[in-house]
Formats: C-alpha cells, sequence, structure tokens
C-alpha cells in the first residue's frame, strides 16, 4: 500500500548525487518549466536499489537491479531483513545525507525513517517476536 501526497513537492532533478556514486532518485521531478516529469532511469547507474517500482521507469534488464516492495506502514520481520540486505549495498549516514543533498523532503514515510534510524536488526527482532507462538 503506498500513501499519496505527503505533501511533500517532486524534487528539481531526476536524481542528486548524495555522495560520490550514490545517487538517489524518485519517480518524478519538476522541470525547470515547472511542469511534472518522469524519471525514468536508463543507462546512467551500474546499480539501482528499489524499494517500490513503476512501470516504465527503468532500469533496462541489463542493469544490477535490486527490488524490494515496501509498504507506506508498518513492515514485517521478513521485509526488515530485505531492508537490511539492501542497507548494506547502500551504505551508512544515508537519511543525513539524503537530505542534505536532495531535498529536506526525501525519505518523508517518518515510519520507514524510524525503523532506519532505530536499528533494523532490533526492528527485526522486535517484529519477529509477534510471530512466535
Amino acid at each position: 500500500m503506498r500513501t499519496k501526497g505527503r505533501g511533500a513537492p517532486d524534487a528539481e532533478h531526476p536524481w542528486n548525487e548524495i555522495v560520490p556514486n550514490l545517487w538517489m532518485g524518485g519517480h518524478h521531478h519538476t522541470a525547470a518549466s515547472g511542469e511534472r516529469v518522469p524519471a525514468i532511469v536508463r543507462d546512467e547507474f551500474d546499480t539501482v536499489i528499489s524499494l517500490y517500482q513503476r512501470d516504465g521507469h527503468g532500469p533496462p534488464l541489463h542493469v544490477d537491479h535490486h527490488y524490494e516492495g515496501m509498504p507506506d506502514g508498518p513492515l514485517t520481520a521478513a521485509q526488515l531483513e530485505a531492508v537490511c540486505r539492501l542497507a548494506d549495498i547502500a551504505g551508512d549516514d544515508a537519511v543525513f545525507l539524503i537530505r542534505y543533498r536532495r531535498s529536506k523532503w526525501a525519505l518523508n514515510n517518518h515510519l520507514f525513517v524510524d525503523y532506519l534510524t532505530s536499528g533494523l536488526d532490533v526492528a527485526r527482532l522486535l517484529t519477529g517476536l509477534e510471530s512466535l507462538p
């Protein structure tokens, strides 16, 4: 389930370089004309990590693409484990850097950011307790 319109405006660019060779993008951005346009990944990146996919936005098949669909809501232990695997690919200190380099509106799913900042391993263990008899 995706929530719509948290009031966050689209970024000014399809993607921004957060640190050398680490980029963040979205599915739309605002062009210089003010028009909302789709951000489509083609051959710009060697590896793409996605938590949400939209048809026609890429990347092409030859790009190393890591995808795990995540809801805009509480995550299960299995979903948290998947986020841990993706986080190992992307690196540390991402939330601060992404908001600093891309937009203060970036990562506006506050529940998801709480998972990242409170420790994914701890959140995964606590969520996993729910499945115990």
